[in-house]
């Protein structure tokens, strides 16, 4: 009898066991799938997977990943409440500041996004990203050869897609088209769908 009770006992926990690692490939699976149709600019498919993924086992990149995804759909709302989840969960992280204000940004509070920007800075973030925000700080408050300054400086260090995006906004917005093309063509050429999506509205505007 007794020795019934601890095979019983054995059969339950490799089921449990078993279980786990299902759910852990499913949660990994879905994951994968976003990944790949984030990487393609299908927002909506990778939304549903990363849906599906958190719904299994909650991980910061997921959670980071579906933030970015709701921005580029436009929601967002929805996005800012996401950083505002990941925050408290990673609160010496600089970059979740720097990406709350991004929609903070698009929301067109602007104050707030200079205080987030600033909350990013004071927790030390690479030398690129620092200047990288005090470029967009500088853009905010419309000190714009400023703000180029900083940019270049950054893209010294490093040519982030993002940082070429950033250039080209800020050349777009004095009306030096030919210098936003060049920008927001490099940006998109190393994957950033926000500098891609820029290019094909200027020169929609343009034609």
């Amino acid at each position: 009898m007794h020795r019934k009770k601890l095979l019983t006992i054995l059969v339950i926990f490799v089921l449990i066991l078993v279980n786990n690692i299902c759910f852990a490939e499913e949660w990994r699976e879905w994951a994968k799938k976003g990944n790949d149709y984030y990487r393609k600019f299908k927002w909506a498919e990778a939304l549903e997977c990363y849906n599906k993924s958190l719904a299994i086992h909650t991980t910061i990149n997921n959670l980071f990943n579906r933030a970015f995804v709701y921005q580029y759909l436009g929601e967002y709302e929805k996005a800012l409440n996401e950083w505002d989840e990941i925050i408290p969960l990673i609160p010496d992280n600089p970059y979740v500041y720097g990406n709350k204000a991004e929609v903070l940004i698009e929301l067109g509070r602007t104050k707030e996004a200079i205080n987030e920007f600033e909350r990013a800075l004071s927790h030390n973030p690479n030398e690129d990203a620092k200047l990288e925000y005090m470029g967009t700080i500088k853009y905010l408050s419309g000190e714009i050869e400023e703000a180029i300054e900083y940019y270049n400086k950054s893209l010294a260090i490093r040519e982030g897609n993002y940082v070429l995006f950033l250039l080209g906004k800020t050349y777009c917005s004095q009306g030096e088209y030919g210098k936003a093309f060049i920008y927001y063509e490099k940006s998109c050429s190393k994957g950033e769908y926000k500098g891609c999506k820029a290019y094909e509205e200027l020169e929609n505007k343009l034609k």
